[in-house]
């Protein structure tokens, strides 16, 4: 019997003769047993070290047919212990199913495929798996020639479909995120309803972040140009910039830039971030999900978080374009052996200036909007006489002497401050906003009457009583009804504003007698009929604007009519068609063609009114000091009102039907245009300064109504209880809504709880009683003794409604008669004459009643005027509002109708309801509310309209519901200016943008007389760039009228860019020839009076600039320097001054070109005061001139400055005492000279220099997927400059024609010294580095982020055109590492793949070593192998040794220590054959043609010298040999072996070459959404047919198997031969595995050829030729003796099996293996065959031992080696049983 045993490992290098019993010569498919299976240690089951076949294999479930769908190639692996599954990176030559796909259990399934892998078929992919805290994964995989990948395995994060774009898809499996390249762009605009927060601020610097859905972070895009608020840079001599035209910014996120995309679909949000000014900290201000046109509105109004330094820091994600190694430790995503940067193309471009033509000087922009009152009327009426009497409108009609007309809330637009031109392409924004102190009150003064007197511009009240007073008002006086006198009532007869149809429900339904009466519906409620009687509209804030661009320019007095037009059309005329006007742009501020949906809004804005009483229960209570409490609308029905006869006092006032307030609605207001009120203003010289507006209420829907109970309690609270109409409307609410009116709550009051400190309602007190309590009293007959027996008298209240407690009349002081209550049961009697006894005063009892019925059902009508009566009136008021059946509330009356009446519109708080201490409801209101009245006044005496009365007392100072009366004195009319009814507006704005290339503008622009360096800058894909390409540098000349200076580049199209960019910028190097400047107007020149003209010096004053009290700029401005100093120039030594500009009359300006410089070297300043001996500009003895002290710049003399040299100063007479003298015009500094001060550059030589980005970016294109890359944009205009050309406050002296000459501004031309001293700022265009001079740091510029260009060499100018060399940063960083940031777990930021260079995340080895193959995450620390050596560098730690050798690791904040070299030169040249197995890591160096084991204790060893030395040395020369090979190894876990596969001859199975794929690709100027790439399958070679070949060879190795065993002469002889035949048939198939367990050796050739190997996984890839299996658990379940699976690879001699195709198989496998057939011929047979029997993915199974110490498998174990017996071998018959083979040998 053979020894199931022995022998146990191959053994090669020494013969077979002198094996021992452990070695054999060759095997295959065998495995051997652990040797101690037992739990206990001790080998007593019998298996230890049995000999056994090798797993078979068995098809897995797949997604399709692999093998029809194309030929694949498995290229990499990864396992995912976590999960127990495992990743495979597939080639094909089908390009859509390369990718990744996963098995798990038995199932195949594709993970995800795309064309845009780009795989070749001989590539080794490594991958590596990342976990994070919600369970998600990312697998990330490089192969060493493509971007390093990576592939999210999220589960809610959909993947790219087929119609995704290229760029989606590639952005998809790219590991480097996209850094977004174009910058945000950003536009100011006014906000009426929020606070200025851009005061004092050097301006907003913006950029944004990109997040993926699966969590990674791009960097920071390109940044923004610094945004400044405009009315900063227009503010001249205005003392206030006019800040409320741009106090909130739009930032916009540009998605897809001229049909490129700027990011893609798999970015989840957007962060956008900002810094102040130009450098500092960046914060996050928000996010957003993505969304077409996303903006975001800033109005740095919140406290922001901080950016993270260290992505600050990162300019770009620096991951690198090319990697062979990979790993991941300590969190960190770690590649070796990597490619960056770029080589870059020449340029050739040329650059020119752009002058934009200087805006008018000596304007100021604002626009004011100043609120009145104005008169309303129809438009159509022809008999209205309509006047401006001073500040007042006079108006009447021709044939109504008696009318009053109604007045509005009125708006003038103040455009006389207007510039002198409006240039084609500005864009004008128009926006105020109104909101009234009060609310909207809206009345009817028809046959009625206003409270106030004011109807104009201002506070005059000439007018007579009888314009605000209709002869038909009816009026109250001393408790009658009058038309002839007195106080105005509260229902007027007129129809109000109320909708027509509006009727009233009363849900209380009993009368005074319990019964319910027949109706219970009111009809025709009015309201609106007098300023006491308003439909009120809640306080609201409401925005008006008007947007839009000029598309033709308007000049001198056409601007203010065109403006006027565009107003009028566009609020009042709705019409957008104006001449000059594109209306278009009102809504998003970056689409301009978006629609009118934005335009109607900001022309009608609606507001959403929502006053929030809804409280859940259906009621609640308002306090009088709520501002809700002042939205209350009286109503009343139309059907009782009956006219007063005149002079009749028997005139009956309908009674308030009840109360209600609007709780919600949507109001639309608009603004209206009259004619006629707009031509009577514009023929007054004062008010003809622009166009009146009134305010119009458009529509009011969504109403909600709320029904308005009063509340008056005994105690003096006052307030309203409000009541939903659903409440209402439940009749179970009935009850429980009466006794909230009586008692706040829905309960009964329990009569065994005291209530004589509790409060009620006394609004609902029958008319018998008086809310007057008297003392306490003993009442007999009715519970003696009990003192809480009050009497409620029936008196009239004197100041009950002033008084915080009740008011106690002293005892004795009362009516004999009255209503007597308990208050602890609320039972009362009538009582009547006290009886007067020894005990006491007691009432004699005459009648108990109950109090329940008095309360609900008191009459409540005004005890003026009319006898008593029991009618219940207030009753009604426990009801609700109903609008009529078009949900109308009110009826919208338009000037513009010429039928309907046009009601007032104005401000609540000119009532005196509005006006208490405290914010509470005047207490003569109440009074009104409580007795249903509409007076209050001292001792019943009434106050006619046009009287008043100054009493402080409570009561008698104002009508209860309005405030109206003439004042002597200033108190009083301060008082009144708190009264107009006017609607005040808010910030109101005028702005008018234009861009910097337009007519007129201000803004950023390139230094004049100065050189400026410029660069170009490639970026590939993700944002990566190149090496800027320097431009050299372009100088910008001094012209005359300078306006704006702005760079244009033309890029020269015979210099195409490199097939690698994508975008591209242009880069700024800044100034070359001055580094700093002030520019400002002289104060006059002067020469020392001690000099001769041989000293030529110049004393140039600096008065009008700095320090002079009385005139300077930087006193009457508070004006600082950029670094907060108060003096705007300061000397430094080499300085320079030079003239700019100067006047030889009033408009004839001259400008000093650049080839004609008027130049003066600066030698110092000098501060000069009055005394004469010490001032060199006077003569000692005189006084000195005011002009000549102060500050003063020396200059040196220049003779061929005329007018300003040395001797014209001299001659010009300055050296006189009169200001005539000093100012005399042939000194040309005194002719508005403006100069400037400037410090040349410092000359440096430096290796590199700093450019800066600027402005937009630009996209590289291809025209179709086979066209070349071109700049899309070749003529790029640089507007983004080093200073700012802005409107500047500058002193500028007038000039006079009588003399000729400029007045100057220290003295005032008479001949005295003394003389007074004004400035004169007029608003003139100058250079300035600083956008403001209010406050410092406002010398921002428009940087973006640095880069630095290394070349040396500088461009080639010729003529016009600069040729730069082309450039490049690219490193190949063989023996390098480079590692991310660190990565959190816990946090959703995914930071594996952030690369900041800023941090030098990399470290170098040893460049001798050669190339990084393969890295290894081996405990914290990274196992690197390079070619000819290995390394261990620890992690986030450090090793140091001591001087004896010890070694000690240490925590450090180091991310890669110090390596540690293992002995040896060993290393690997093939890191497909790397796999670690637990501690252990085997490798394979081609080079050395040995096989290595690592282990941390034993170091590495060479273990194919364990007896297979010579083998590996043939099998890897032989590899080397071939056309192409690949040496895989992989580690089986569960067998415990390194499996080692070796294939020579690797063939291309179909796939051409990967070509470059881009996302750049347009169409005729559109974007293609997909870019396919071609593979062309290549067809297999045909398969043979005649298969008898292969069954006769192996019937004939059969035969000489046999003959050899039977040959006995020569044993020695017989075992070479058999040896050397064996080995024939079975020759490994370079592919072997290895024992690293117990055999510590090789073991057996195997049937497979792995293709990957995982290394550490449950499982190994495998491969035989072309098929992906997969080790497998199955089992032999139906005990037929194979594997249950379709396919059984791996035996040599078997019996044959009923599937042809497998007999097919392993006949190809021995003609292949003997030689007979090559390997593409094999391969094809085997392609064919896997299609024909529907082969594909297989996988090992675990078949057990269940029959005699052999796998249930048909295979033929083939040892040999062993000893052989002297009996000769005789085959068996069959191999169903296997039998015990004489000598051993199986």
């Amino acid at each position: 019997m053979i020894d199931k045993i022995f022998p146990r490992k191959l053994n090669r290098s020494k013969d077979a003769r002198l094996h021992d019993k452990t070695e054999m010569y060759d095997a295959i498919n065998i495995s051997v047993d652990d040797f101690d299976t037992s739990t206990d240690g001790l080998s007593d089951t019998g298996d230890a070290g049995v000999i056994k076949p090798v797993k078979g294999n068995s098809a897995v479930n797949q997604p399709f047919d692999v093998t029809e769908t194309g030929n694949k190639r498995v290229l990499g692996s990864v396992a995912d212990h976590v999960n127990n599954q495992l990743f495979v990176f597939v080639f094909s030559d089908n390009a859509d199913e390369q990718g990744v796909y996963s098995v798990e259990g038995n199932e195949l399934r594709v993970e995800y495929v795309s064309e845009y892998f780009q795989f070749l078929h001989d590539d080794f992919v490594k991958g590596d798996i990342i976990y994070q805290a919600d369970g998600d994964r990312i697998l990330y995989f490089t192969d060493g020639r493509n971007e390093p990948r990576r592939l999210p395995l999220v589960s809610d994060v959909s993947l790219p479909s087929g119609s995704a774009s290229a760029a989606q898809k590639i952005d998809y499996i790219t590991a480097c995120p996209k850094t977004p390249m174009h910058p945000p762009t950003w536009e100011f605009f006014a906000d009426p309803g929020k606070p200025i927060n851009f005061r004092s601020v050097e301006g907003f610097q913006f950029a944004y972040q990109c997040i993926y859905s699966s969590g990674e972070e791009t960097a920071i895009s390109t940044y923004s140009d610094v945004a400044v608020p405009q009315p900063y840079l227009t503010q001249g001599s205005l003392t206030d910039p006019n800040l409320e035209a741009a106090n909130g910014l739009r930032v916009s996120i540009p998605k897809i830039v001229s049909g490129i995309q700027n990011y893609t679909d798999n970015i989840e949000k957007i962060r956008l971030v900002v810094r102040i000014g130009n450098d500092g900290a960046f914060f996050t201000v928000a996010e957003k999900e993505v969304e077409d046109n996303l903006t975001f509105d800033f109005y740095n109004d919140s406290v922001l978080t901080g950016v993270p330094q260290e992505d600050q820091d990162k300019l770009n994600d620096a991951l690198p374009r090319v990697a062979r190694g990979q790993t991941i430790v300590n969190d960190r995503l770690i590649y070796g052996n990597y490619t960056e940067g770029y080589e870059t193309n020449q340029v050739k471009a040329s650059f020119s200036t752009v002058n934009t033509p200087r805006p008018q000087d000596f304007v100021d922009l604002k626009i004011g909007v100043r609120p009145l009152i104005s008169p309303a009327f129809n438009e159509a009426a022809q008999n209205i006489e309509l006047g401006l009497d001073g500040e007042d409108f006079t108006i009447e009609a021709t044939n109504d002497s008696s009318k009053v007309f109604n007045r509005r809330a009125s708006y003038q637009f103040d455009l006389s401050d207007l510039p002198n031109v409006l240039p084609a392409g500005a864009l004008a924004e128009i926006s105020f906003a109104i909101e009234p102190d009060g609310n909207f009150e809206m009345y009817n003064s028809d046959k009625s009457f206003h409270a106030f007197k004011n109807n104009g511009f201002g506070l005059s009240l000439d007018q007579p009583a009888s314009s605000s007073v209709s002869d038909e008002c009816v009026r109250i006086k001393d408790g009658a009804y009058s038309i002839d006198e007195g106080s105005p009532v509260r229902f007027q007869g007129n129809n109000g504003v109320g909708a027509s149809n509006l009727t009233w429900t009363t849900t209380d339904p009993r009368d005074s007698s319990g019964q319910i009466p027949d109706d219970t519906e009111v009809q025709n409620i009015r309201f609106g009929t007098s300023p006491s009687n308003p439909f009120i509209i809640p306080q609201a804030l409401v925005r008006f604007r008007a947007r839009f661009r000029i598309t033709t320019e308007v000049t001198g007095e056409g601007v203010k009519q065109f403006i006027t037009d565009v107003l009028k059309g566009y609020f009042s005329d709705n019409n957008t068609d104006i001449q000059g006007a594109d209306f278009s742009v009102a809504g998003n501020l970056d689409e301009a063609l978006e629609g009118l949906s934005n335009i109607t809004q900001g022309r009608a804005p609606t507001v959403s009114i929502d006053q929030f009483m809804d409280d859940n229960r259906g009621y609640g209570l308002i306090a009088d000091n709520d501002k809700r409490a002042r939205t209350a609308v009286s109503c009343f029905s139309g059907d009782e009102y009956v006219a007063p006869p005149r002079a009749s006092a028997l005139y009956r006032n309908g009674n308030a039907v009840g109360y209600f307030a609007v709780n919600k609605a949507d109001v639309i207001f608009s603004l209206r245009h009259s004619q006629r009120v707009n031509d009577l203003v514009s023929s007054s010289l004062e008010y003809n300064v622009g166009p009146v507006f009134s305010l119009h209420v458009q529509e009011v829907s969504n109403v909600e109504t709320v029904t308005m109970v009063p509340r008056i309690t005994r105690s003096g609270s006052r307030g309203w209880i409000y009541f939903t109409k659903d409440f209402l409307e439940n009749t179970d609410n009935q009850e429980a809504a009466r006794l909230i009116c009586l008692f706040d709550e829905p309960d009964v009051p329990n009569p065994e709880v005291s209530r004589i400190d509790d409060d009620y309602n006394i609004f609902f007190l029958s008319p018998h009683i008086g809310p007057i309590t008297d003392n306490s009293i003993d009442v007999g007959g009715f519970d003696p003794g009990d003192d809480r027996i009050v009497r409620e008298v029936r008196t009239t209240p004197t100041n009950f409604l002033n008084n915080n407690v009740l008011e106690i009349l002293p005892s004795g002081q009362f009516t004999d008669t009255g209503l007597y209550v308990n208050r602890l049961t609320f039972q009362g009697f009538y009582g009547s004459t006290p009886v007067s006894t020894s005990e006491g005063t007691f009432l004699t009892v005459s009648e108990r009643t109950e109090l329940d019925s008095d309360y609900r059902v008191s009459g409540g009508v005004s005890q003026y005027g009319l006898s008593l009566t029991d009618e219940p009136v207030k009753r009604r008021h426990i009801g609700y509002l109903n609008l009529n059946d078009d949900d109308q509330i009110i009826r919208f009356a338009d000037p513009n109708d010429t039928v309907t009446t046009v009601y007032s519109i104005v401000d609540g708080e000119a009532h005196a309801r509005q006006n208490y201490e405290g914010g509470r409801l005047n207490p003569s209101y109440w009074y009104g509310i409580y007795h249903d009245t509409e007076y209050a006044g001292r001792n019943n005496d009434q106050f006619l309209l046009s009287e008043g009365s100054s009493s402080d007392t409570a009561v008698g100072i104002t009508h209860g519901d309005f405030s109206y009366k003439s004042f002597d004195n200033e108190a009083a009319a301060n008082k009144l200016d708190e009264l107009i009814p006017d609607i005040e507006s808010g910030r109101s704005s005028f702005a008018l943008t234009t861009s910097s290339a337009s007519s007129g503008a201000v803004g950023r622009s390139f230094k004049r007389n100065c050189s400026h360096s410029f660069a170009l800058l490639y970026y590939d894909e993700r944002g990566r760039p190149g090496e800027p390409v320097p431009l050299g540098s372009h100088f910008v000349s001094q012209i005359a009228n300078p306006g704006l200076a702005s760079i244009r580049l033309d890029i020269d199209a015979s210099a195409p860019p490199p097939d690698w960019a994508h975008t591209y910028k242009v880069l700024y190097g800044g100034n070359n020839s001055i580094s700093d400047f002030v520019q400002y107007t002289a104060g006059g020149a002067f020469t020392p009076q001690a000099s001769g003209d041989e000293n030529g010096v110049i004393y140039v004053s600096l008065n009008y600039l700095q320090q002079n009290n009385e005139v300077s700029y930087s006193k009457a401005f508070g004006a600082v320097r950029s670094d907060g100093d108060k003096d705007l120039y300061t000397y430094s030594e080499g300085d320079r001054l030079r003239i700019i500009s100067y006047y030889n009359s009033e408009s004839e300006v001259v400008y000093p070109q650049t080839n004609d410089p008027l130049e003066f070297q600066v030698i110092e300043t000098v501060t000069l005061g009055d005394d004469p001996s010490t001032n060199p500009l006077t003569v000692e003895g005189d006084e000195v001139h005011p002009a000549k002290t102060g500050q003063f710049v020396i200059v040196k003399d220049n003779e061929a400055a005329q007018g300003f040299n040395f001797q014209d100063v001299a001659n010009s007479g300055s050296a006189g005492q009169t200001t005539d003298e000093i100012y005399n015009p042939n000194n040309f500094w005194n002719r508005r000279c403006v100069f400037e001060i400037f410090s040349p550059q410092k000359k440096r030589e430096v290796e590199s220099r700093v450019y800066y980005e600027v402005g937009s970016s630009y996209n590289v294109i291809r025209v179709g997927e086979d066209g070349d890359p071109q700049h899309q944009t070749t003529s790029i205009l640089i507007d983004q400059g080093d200073v700012y050309f802005r409107k500047l406050a500058v002193n500028m002296p007038d000039y006079s024609p009588v003399t000729n000459s400029f007045v100057g501004l220290i003295g005032n031309g008479t001949d005295t010294i003394d003389e007074a001293t004004s400035p004169n700022f007029r608003s003139y265009h100058l250079e300035s580095k600083t956008f403001t001079d209010i406050f410092p740091n406002a010398d921002v510029l428009p940087y973006g982020k640095p880069r630095i260009a290394l070349q040396k060499v500088q461009p080639i100018v010729n003529g016009n055109l600069v040729e730069s060399k082309g450039s490049s940063n690219r490193y190949v960083r063989q023996s390098s590492l480079k590692f991310s940031d660190r990565s959190n777990a816990n946090s959703n930021i995914v930071r594996y793949t952030s690369f900041n260079n800023s941090k030098l995340p990399f470290k170098d080895l040893q460049t001798n070593d050669g190339e990084i193959f393969y890295l290894v995450n081996y405990n914290d620390s990274i196992f690197c192998i390079q070619r000819l050596k290995c390394s261990a560098i620890p992690v986030a730690r450090n090793i140091l040794a001591d001087a004896l050798g010890n070694e000690t690791v240490i925590t450090t904040a180091q991310v890669l220590g110090t390596e540690k070299y293992y002995a040896g030169s060993y290393g690997t040249d093939v890191p497909e054959s790397v796999a670690q197995a637990d501690n252990a890591v085997y490798f394979v160096s081609v080079r050395q043609k040995e096989v290595y084991r690592f282990n941390p204790n034993s170091g590495i060893e060479v273990i194919s010298e364990k007896g297979m030395a010579s083998f590996f040395d043939t099998m890897i020369s032989e590899a080397e040999n071939s056309s192409a090979f690949k040496i895989v190894g992989g580690f089986d876990v569960d067998q415990q072996e390194y499996i080692l596969s070796s294939t020579t001859d690797l063939q291309p199975i179909g796939a051409p070459e990967a070509t470059p794929v881009f996302s750049n690709v347009v169409e005729e100027g559109e974007i293609v959404d997909d870019i396919g790439v071609a593979f062309d399958p290549v067809e297999p070679e045909e398969v043979p047919t005649d298969l008898e070949e292969a069954f006769d060879e192996i019937n004939n190795l059969t035969d000489q198997l046999t003959a050899l065993n039977a040959e006995n002469d020569d044993q020695q002889n017989t075992i070479t031969q058999l040896t050397n035949a064996l080995e024939a048939i079975a020759d490994l198939s370079d592919n072997l595995t290895f024992d690293a367990d117990d055999i510590e050796g090789f073991v057996s050739a195997i049937s497979v050829a792995i293709e990957s190997g995982d290394g550490s996984g449950p499982v190994t890839v495998a491969s035989a030729r072309g098929f992906i299996e997969t080790l497998d658990a199955d089992t032999d379940t139906d005990n037929d003796g194979t594997a249950d699976g379709e396919e059984l690879f791996g035996a040599l001699v078997r019996e044959k099996n009923e599937d042809p195709a497998i007999e097919v198989y392993e006949s190809v496998r021995t003609l292949f293996e003997r030689g007979k057939i090559s390997n593409p011929e094999a391969v094809a047979i085997l392609r064919s065959l896997a299609k024909a029997s529907g082969g594909g993915i297989v996988r090992f199974d675990t078949n057990e031992d269940a029959e005699v110490g052999t796998a249930d498998l048909l295979e033929y174990l083939a040892v040999f080696g062993q000893g052989m017996s002297d009996e000769p071998y005789q085959a068996p018959d069959t191999l169903e049983d296997p039998t015990v083979i004489p000598g051993g040998t199986a």
